[in-house]
């Protein structure tokens, strides 16, 4: 082989372990700071959406309390004026 095939080869080489060296760094520096940030605003968008899903519950179950207590007073009513 020619000095310039040998040359490109190695060329070639380092370029593929200064990209591996690279995504080594990411992957082992980078990757997990930015996944632990995901996982923190999962966690927090989850507690956000439970503690909402707790409040319209609440607010339902309220609605459907005074709903009865409406229906109670109707029949009440009724009653009163058959009797």
């Amino acid at each position: 082989m020619n000095n310039k095939a040998i040359k490109l080869i190695y060329l070639l080489a380092g370029v593929f372990a200064a990209g591996f060296a690279l995504a080594t760094i990411i992957m082992v520096f980078i990757l997990p700071q930015s996944g632990r940030k995901t996982r923190e605003q999962l966690t927090q968008r989850a507690k956000e959406l439970w503690s909402r899903q707790q409040m319209l519950l609440k607010r339902f179950s309220r609605r459907g309390e005074s709903e009865r207590e409406e229906k109670e007073r109707g029949q009440n009513w009724i009653q009163k004026l058959v009797a």
